[in-house]
């Protein structure tokens, strides 16, 4: 799947048979601009460590892989898109209120965050060749993980919901006896 998204970016790029300046220059701003942000969210997370409830923290965070997946997926870079986007659904889960930072997923967040540089780094390697590259970085088990970390947001929000009636515009549990 990863060769896919990578052939993506090759195929549209080798559309024009050579990268104009003005591409290079563009793509090199978002591996410029990119490292950037995964740099402020490594310092950011050490201030979510002290106080994992302060969502101007978060909010922060957020905003860094925001832009990444933004950028990445004007520029078609789809493997980088993707992955910047289910952290940043994380993110959002905790900005919400719905999922509370601790520390294991404080550690996904740094590992995301070293995956997508690497990935950003290959790009800013092959753009020299003209020859884009998003990297072999494997980020399916991290994936994984974020999204296990997600569901149980999503199943215990269902049971939630699916577990109440409205009586007279109040919502009160519905108690099962047949469990």
């Amino acid at each position: 799947n990863g060769k896919k998204i990578d052939g993506d970016v090759t195929a549209l790029l080798a559309k024009t048979e050579k990268m104009s300046q003005e591409d290079r220059e563009i793509i090199s701003d978002f591996v410029v601009e990119s490292l950037d942000n995964l740099g402020t969210i490594e310092v950011r997370l050490m201030d979510l460590e002290q106080d994992p409830t302060n969502i101007e923290t978060i909010n922060a965070i957020f905003r860094s892989f925001h832009t990444v997946k933004g950028v990445s997926g004007f520029l078609n870079f789809n493997k980088i898109n993707k992955f910047a986007h289910i952290v940043e659904n994380l993110l959002d889960k905790a900005r919400n209120g719905e999922l509370r930072i601790d520390g294991e997923i404080v550690d996904v967040i740094l590992e995301s965050v070293d995956l997508l540089k690497g990935m950003i780094e290959s790009v800013r390697d092959s753009l020299d060749t003209g020859n884009l590259f998003e990297g072999d970085e494997d980020v399916s088990q991290i994936m994984h993980k974020i999204e296990q970390l997600i569901s149980p947001v999503q199943a215990e929000n269902k049971k939630l919901f699916g577990e109440m009636i409205k009586v007279r515009n109040t919502l009160i549990p519905l108690i099962r006896l047949d469990r």
